[in-house]
């Protein structure tokens, strides 16, 4: 007998948070792969994640304000908690770039080589900014006046292109870029994704990896146009373990283009939040909608790292929900009624995390 042994040679990127390869398949190829004549657990077609971002208007800020306040009586301050800033602690911004020159970071915000935009697209950007919604980002989880842990270091890792889109493979590229620099650096670490999209499981499988390396993840709820549907039904807001965050208004309701439901943790200040954004070193603007919610949180867990820097990823969950919350604050009546019982009514409050807690 003749035998025949077919040889495939797919050029691509292994991507190792994930578990997996990224390449362009010809039909061909995708056929073999699909008839089972090589050993692929599965095959997922890239598609597009998106920054969830609804347009606002002007306002001063008040975000960080209702952080430290018991009700929404504001006083234009905001002080963190146990004399916290966040120092020591990376936080790891996957979005669309940081404009790493600007006022509100002080020179904390940089560059590490993790930019899967222009790995994947060709562009040379480094990093660097282009929509502002990432800088607007950072500036809540740590800008001088506009942050939550104003000492920490705001890492860049662009996943975003300069439509404010990304791609399943942009982001697990992004997640395996976060491994590599978190074990060369060997500091606690937090990674904020202000994206979502649908469902992935190589997503999934990067995010858990983040897991297991002890690094904790905040993400969104995910908004919509009309009125607020299942957070369950977007990625990565409900993957289990990621701390998934939906938008409250200065008057303590619920935001109607937020998401809701059971995959939802907590909520924070998400609609017209003031911070930083891209163009000069000094701009600003006003956004709204769960992806300038999430930052609030990802921020508060900063601080909580500075004060234990070895914490796993569940005891911050736990110490969040548990500590850093006020319940039953918010008024929930503009959810749709479907939401209201099993939506948890809990406000980011940083001022009630105890200052004598032990590190476990």
């Amino acid at each position: 007998k003749i035998q025949y042994q077919v040889i495939m040679i797919v050029h691509g990127i292994v991507i190792e948070a994930a578990f997996g390869f990224s390449a362009e398949l010809s039909n061909v190829a995708l056929k073999i792969i699909l008839d089972n004549k090589i050993e692929v657990e599965s095959v997922e077609e890239d598609h597009y994640m998106k920054a969830g971002e609804v347009p606002g208007k002007i306002v001063f800020t008040w975000g960080v304000d209702r952080l430290d306040q018991s009700t929404n009586q504001y006083d234009s301050m905001y002080t963190p908690p146990c004399n916290l800033t966040g120092e020591g602690t990376d936080v790891y911004v996957l979005d669309s770039g940081l404009w790493y020159s600007h006022q509100e970071f002080s020179g904390r915000a940089v560059y590490l080589g993790c930019d899967p935009v222009d790995t994947l697209f060709g562009s040379n950007r480094s990093g660097l900014d282009c929509t502002g919604h990432g800088s607007h980002v950072a500036g809540t989880i740590g800008g001088d006046t506009f942050g939550v842990a104003p000492g920490s270091t705001l890492i860049s890792v662009r996943v975003l292109d300069c439509s404010n889109l990304g791609t399943v493979n942009t982001i697990v590229l992004g997640i395996d870029c976060v491994l590599k620099k978190y074990k060369e650096r060997k500091r606690s670490a937090v990674v904020n994704l202000s994206i979502y999209g649908e469902k992935s499981l190589l997503v999934k499988r990067a995010i858990d990896t983040l897991f297991r390396a002890g690094i904790s993840v905040v993400s969104i709820a995910g908004n919509n146009e009309n009125k607020p549907r299942d957070s369950c039904k977007v990625a990565p807001g409900s993957i289990q373990g990621v701390i998934t965050v939906s938008a409250s208004t200065r008057s303590d309701e619920a935001f109607v283009n937020s998401n809701a439901g059971v995959c939802v943790d907590l909520f924070a200040p998400g609609r017209d939040i003031q911070s930083a954004t891209h163009i000069c070193d000094t701009c600003q603007s006003t956004r709204t909608g769960s992806s300038t919610a999430a930052p609030h949180v990802t921020g508060a867990i900063s601080l909580m790292l500075q004060k234990c820097p070895s914490m796993s990823p569940w005891m911050v969950r736990y110490t969040l929900l548990s500590q850093m919350v006020l319940p039953n604050k918010l008024d929930f009546s503009t959810l749709p009624s479907k939401f209201r019982l099993n939506t948890p009514n809990l406000l980011l409050h940083t001022s009630s995390l105890q200052c004598d807690m032990q590190c476990i």
